[in-house]
């Protein structure tokens, strides 16, 4: 278990070495020596009533023609279209007593940062910093109170945006779209901001994405359509990369921190309430560190690894959780490969029923589940591993349970080597607290293989199963290794639910499981 640690360590050392070369960078604002310019020496009157938006954005051509700071002094701003950031620009200041309020119903209205000057992105970066953002804008189409476009180099700092009711509190878009790769999205910070969503009703607002470009086959609209088609995921020409989010608190929200498309970078240290999700991690997102968040209460999903995202880290997180009902709080599913789950600490109380603490499925191969701490209540399992989803399987422990075909046929390929080791559950539920399962549909048998469940400590009511089996096609349920699990009270023979008994497994089962096993 110590190599596994050490080793899990290793793979995240070049995120923490780019994060403090960053952290490092980081400017404080403009000194007393730094040329600066405001709103108010193009007639921003910052009153609250006035609109300002014209002198703002007078003020921000000058600072880019310049190479000169933009200072918002105290006063209340109102700001009704969008303020690009640009050129030569040094940054962005908010001093204290600035508000600035977005308002508008019929465009976007917020600040844009792009086509900034050429600058080295670790040493010389952009920064916004101090800004306190209220959000009033209700356009349908609303991109964020903080937009970057194929930014490197840019510091989002000590800011506050608040009721956000439509699109993000800040997006950072990739559009190069593989002709240039020197627009990646990268060397970003996005450190100590606060930002609280207040969504309109039927509106999937985020906290913080990031989002490199995509490149969808005619007629797709999203990656979901591609994998459900070809059972690939389209291509990632420019990947982001090398980005930090660090020491943010986001409330509200459809995803609190959204990746797409993202490569080799940290997220740590944000504190996330109430959202669908609080993490979701998607489309080819790659060797990123997620460690040391508190994810409060998401409905679904705490941490959400899918769609090709592989060998991500996600070490020492605090999931709390009193009203979730929907998948697993820590979750790889879709293609998403080799993933380390370690030293997260989960507990549900209250009305939480969420599906599953931990659930792996659908191509997910080589994933681990180690060391963790689960507590509570589960509705479905506490741990759960599939081959497919397919609403006709009667066993209620399966996702696709009661979901009348919303997810079949999602798969056309087995999975293998899924891990769930050293981890502690305190289960208080009668619900299987193992479930592995082999599940076909009318298209296909999709085998599970050669997964490993070892050395879990598990206290539990003692009135469900232990561990189920469920095998949809016989014999493709196999090679598997059950043992050195330590369970109190001790299960009963019945507690075991083994379609073919011993024959699922590899070898043998540990000595203190064998009186268990016996004439299974």
């Amino acid at each position: 278990m110590r190599r596994e640690f050490l080793k899990t360590l290793g793979a995240g050392a070049a995120t923490f070495l780019m994060a403090q070369q960053l952290r490092a960078a980081t400017p404080t604002g403009p000194g007393r020596t730094d040329r600066v310019i405001t709103p108010m020496e193009y007639g921003a009157r910052a009153n609250g009533r006035d609109d300002d938006t014209l002198a703002v954005i007078r003020a921000a051509q000058a600072a880019a023609r310049q190479g000169i700071w933009l200072v918002f002094p105290a006063g209340e701003y109102v700001i009704t279209d969008q303020v690009s950031f640009s050129g030569a620009m040094a940054g962005v200041k908010g001093e204290k007593g600035n508000l600035i309020r977005l308002q508008s119903s019929s465009k976007r209205a917020g600040f844009l940062v792009r086509e900034l000057s050429e600058r080295d992105p670790i040493k010389d970066p952009f920064l916004v910093s101090g800004l306190s953002i209220e959000c009033q804008v209700t356009y349908p189409d609303q991109a964020a109170a903080i937009y970057l476009i194929d930014t490197q180099g840019v510091h989002v700092v000590d800011n506050r945006i608040r009721h956000v009711q439509v699109g993000h509190g800040i997006y950072v878009r990739g559009m190069s779209n593989g002709i240039n790769s020197t627009r990646a999205v990268a060397y970003n910070v996005f450190r100590n901001n606060v930002i609280e969503v207040e969504p309109l009703p039927d509106h999937d607002c985020f906290g913080i994405e990031i989002e490199a470009e995509r490149l969808l086959p005619k007629g797709d609209s999203a990656p979901r359509d591609t994998w459900l088609r070809d059972f690939v995921l389209p291509d990632i020409p420019v990947p982001a990369h090398d980005n930090v989010i660090e020491g943010n608190r986001i409330t509200g929200a459809y995803y609190g921190i959204s990746f797409m498309g993202v490569r080799r970078s940290l997220v740590q240290g944000n504190v996330l309430n109430g959202q669908i999700r609080s993490m979701s991690i998607q489309h080819h997102s790659h060797a990123n560190v997620i460690i040391g968040n508190e994810c409060n209460n998401s409905l679904s999903a705490s941490i959400h690894l899918a769609y090709g995202s592989s060998f991500n880290v996600v070490g020492g997180n605090q999931i709390r959780n009193t009203r979730a009902r929907g998948e697993g709080l820590l979750q790889a599913y879709v293609g998403a490969l080799r993933n380390d789950f370690f030293l997260n600490d989960v507990e549900v109380s209250g009305d939480a029923h969420p599906k599953y603490f931990i659930y792996c499925a659908v191509a997910a191969n080589e994933n681990s589940f180690w060391c963790n701490r689960l507590a509570g209540v589960a509705a479905r399992a506490m741990v759960a591993v599939e081959s497919a989803f397919n609403s006709k399987v009667k066993r209620k422990s399966h996702r696709g349970y009661g979901l009348e075909g919303a997810d079949d046929h999602f798969t056309d390929r087995g999975m293998y080597g899924v891990r769930i080791v050293g981890n502690q559950i305190e289960a208080t539920s009668d619900v299987p607290v193992f479930t592995l399962a082999q599940v076909g549909d009318d298209r296909g048998a999709y085998p599970l293989l050669m997964c490993e469940v070892v050395g879990n400590t598990v206290q539990w009511p003692g009135k469900g199963l232990l561990l189920e089996l469920g095998e949809g096609n016989p014999g493709l349920l196999r090679d598997l290794v059950f043992g050195d699990n330590i369970c109190t009270p001790v299960p009963r023979r019945d507690q075991m639910r083994l379609p073919r008994g011993g024959r699922h497994f590899v070898d043998r089962i540990d000595r203190r499981d064998e009186p268990v096993m016996k004439d299974v």
